[in-house]
């Protein structure tokens, strides 16, 4: 199995890498790496380089690494940040999310997707609507719950 993780050298993505790995060594695991990030990858995790807001970069990155999975995790993800700048949310987080589903098509890969979210698209919920379950309605109160 070949599995992208896009945002690996995140929080969340940093685990699902050493979840994969553990579970399967035989995983070949590929990791999207931002040209603008600092922080390591896992010794497991082979980098490829992309922009979720530069097609060209995964376009390449998906014929590099031809993902039968791909695990989405990357995003701008400042909720206070997201009020001082909501035109890069909204590209990096909605139009980088539609780059990088447009990619896997041109690329003809049949990749299984995994898109992660974030309980912010839920805004406030009353408490005698807890726990949130997936019929909530969504009421994003933020630019970063928006995008």
């Amino acid at each position: 199995m070949r599995v992208l993780i896009t945002g690996a050298t995140g929080f969340v993505g940093r685990f699902v890498a050493e979840h994969l790995t553990a579970s399967d060594p035989s995983t070949e695991i590929w990791g999207l790496v931002w040209r603008g990030g600092s922080r390591p990858l896992l010794e497991e995790v082979t980098a490829v380089s992309g922009d979720l807001t530069d097609r060209p970069s995964l376009d390449h990155a998906i014929r590099t690494c031809r993902p039968e999975l791909v695990v989405h995790l990357a995003s701008a993800s400042s909720v206070a940040a997201s009020w001082h700048d909501p035109q890069r949310y909204l590209k990096i987080n909605l139009a980088g999310s539609v780059n990088l589903f447009e990619a896997i098509l041109e690329a003809g890969v049949d990749s299984k997707v995994i898109v992660a979210s974030s309980a912010e698209v839920y805004g406030t919920v009353a408490d005698h609507s807890q726990p949130i379950g997936e019929d909530t309605p969504l009421r994003p109160l933020s630019p970063y719950a928006q995008s």
